[in-house]
C-alpha cells in the first residue's frame, strides 16, 4: 500500500491511526488544517485520501474552491471517515464506518482498492 493522506482536524485519532500505520511499516500522512490541501496532495502525490466527514462538513466550501482551482484532485481516490453527504469526489472508494477502530483501518482501506 502506498502513501495514505489522512485529513482530520482530530489530532488524537490522526496520531493513533498514524502509529498504527508506522508499527505496520506503511506510509501515512496527517494533515489538520485543510487550507493546504491541494498543495500538499500534489506534492506528496497520494495513493488514497482519507478525509473525517466532520472535517469536510466545516470546511465544504474551501475543499470545492480547492477541487475547482485544481482538477488534477478528481485523479486522486478518496475514503470518507464517518458520515457526510458530500459527495463530490470523482473516485471515492468508501466509508470507514464510526466508531472507528485504528488497528482496523490498514485492512479497511485495503480491501476499498
Amino acid at each position: 500500500m502506498g502513501l495514505i493522506f489522512w485529513v482530520d482536524e482530530n489530532k488524537f485519532v490522526a496520531d493513533l491511526v498514524g502509529k498504527v500505520f508506522r508499527k505496520k511499516g506503511l506510509e501515512f500522512y496527517h494533515l489538520e488544517s485543510v487550507e493546504e490541501f491541494s498543495f500538499r496532495v500534489m506534492d506528496l502525490k497520494p495513493e488514497m485520501i482519507v478525509i473525517d466527514g466532520e472535517t469536510l462538513e466545516r470546511k465544504r466550501d474551501l475543499f470545492k474552491d480547492q477541487f475547482a482551482k485544481n482538477p488534477s484532485l478528481e485523479n486522486y481516490s478518496y475514503v470518507l471517515k464517518g458520515e457526510t453527504d458530500f459527495s463530490d469526489f470523482p473516485r471515492l472508494l468508501g466509508k470507514l464506518p464510526l466508531p472507528l477502530d485504528p488497528f482496523q483501518v490498514p485492512d479497511l482501506l485495503r480491501s476499498m482498492k
